[in-house]
Parts: C-alpha cells; structure tokens; sequence
C-alpha cells in the first residue's frame, strides 16, 4: 500500500536479498510495466591529503595544479 507522502514499505526478503539497510539509497524507475529499483553504491570518499597524495604519485601527467583542479570540480 502506498501512503499518502507516497511512501512504501518493503518486504523482509527483498531488502535481506539485496542487502539494503537504512539510509541506503534506491535508484527506482519504471521499464517494461515494472517498477523497479537497485541500490546505489556509495562513492568512495577521500580525505585532502590521499587525494594529493595519489595526484603525486600517477602516471597520468596532469596539466592542472590541484588548486586549479580543485576549482574545475567546485
């Protein structure tokens, strides 16, 4: 039954099946008659200095400082 804020509730074993917990985000669209869903995968999170660290040691030549980068992704 959907509630009226449009929320649900979801069977036991569908969330022990696909291991999803609280605060786990579903990514939910509707294909072929269906709805269906699948949980996001958290993005890694880097602390300031691993991110500098492995920007020093790549391979990869990079052309732009990290403070250049750092405004690029901001």
């Amino acid at each position: 039954m959907v509630r009226p804020k449009r929320q649900i509730t979801l069977p036991a074993d569908v969330t022990d099946a696909g291991s999803i917990r609280v605060n786990d985000l579903i990514d939910w669209r509707f294909e072929g008659g269906e709805l269906r869903g699948r949980k996001l995968q958290p993005a890694i999170c880097m602390s300031y200095e691993a991110c500098k660290r492995a920007i020093a040691t790549t391979k990869i030549k990079l052309t732009s400082s990290w403070d250049e980068l750092k405004k690029e992704t901001r």
